[in-house]
């Protein structure tokens, strides 16, 4: 593996949550992180929206182009849990692999539609806009497709778009890569224990006991008690990052 296999990037205004604690288990994996300054008026009350988002993106995506491939993850509350080589083979070489939950955020109404339209099977059908991976051309590519796409809202805060192409259109067009069997990222969102802990070569890994795959990233939603509980117990489990 070369240096410029793959970076993880993630953007914020200030440093704090487990930022630091993400930066320093992909450092132990030898993965290169960048957190990406936020400097620009945030709309929608933090929350953002589906033309910011881009803006900001593409100046990100055209500033770590030389890297083979790109991984995108909120900084506050991801931790890394998986491994360098586990996480290149996550990672499509064509087309955007979009973070996934359990639940539609913030329109809830939607989720039956979602579960219909998706036909996934599991319950990690609705978007989440906290991870994403993909290659510097994909990423670029995938932003003409949103900006391109009939039903293109500019205004909307970008999961909430998520949602509603998912609910009327299914895993199409830029949200055809959905990840449902949480092989990049588990959200912690709304669990009901399908996160457990199994023993592997490298130590106890988190493990989705309804996909049976072992997630690179742990989405700890802050608005989810649950999820502090499962950040303790992952951190006192885990003994290192394998490479």
């Amino acid at each position: 593996m070369s240096d410029n296999d793959i970076i993880v990037i993630a953007h914020a205004t200030r440093r704090q949550g487990l930022v630091n604690q993400l930066e320093s288990r992909l450092a132990d994996a030898r993965i290169p992180f960048s957190l990406e300054a936020i400097t620009d008026p945030i709309p929608n009350v933090a929350a953002g929206n589906l033309e910011y988002n881009i803006r900001g993106w593409r100046k990100t995506i055209a500033k770590y182009h030389h890297f083979k491939k790109i991984v995108m993850v909120d900084a506050w509350d991801m931790l890394f849990v998986g491994s360098k080589a586990g996480l290149i083979e996550v990672i499509p070489e064509d087309g955007v692999l979009v973070g996934t939950e359990r639940g539609s955020w913030p329109d809830p109404y939607l989720e039956p539609l979602i579960d219909h339209t998706t036909r996934t099977g599991v319950p990690w059908h609705c978007c989440n806009w906290g991870s994403f991976a993909g290659t510097p051309d994909s990423f670029t590519n995938w932003f003409i497709e949103i900006e391109q796409h009939p039903w293109y809202m500019p205004k909307l805060i970008a999961q909430q778009w998520a949602n509603i192409l998912l609910a009327h259109h299914g895993m199409s067009g830029p949200l055809r890569l959905l990840d449902y069997q949480t092989r990049l990222c588990y959200s912690t969102q709304q669990d009901k224990g399908e996160l457990q802990f199994a023993d592997t070569d490298h130590g106890y890994r988190p493990y989705n006991t309804i996909t049976c795959e072992f997630p690179q990233f742990i989405h700890f939603n802050h608005v989810d008690p649950s999820g502090f509980l499962m950040l303790e117990f992952a951190v006192k489990c885990q003994q290192g990052v394998p490479q």
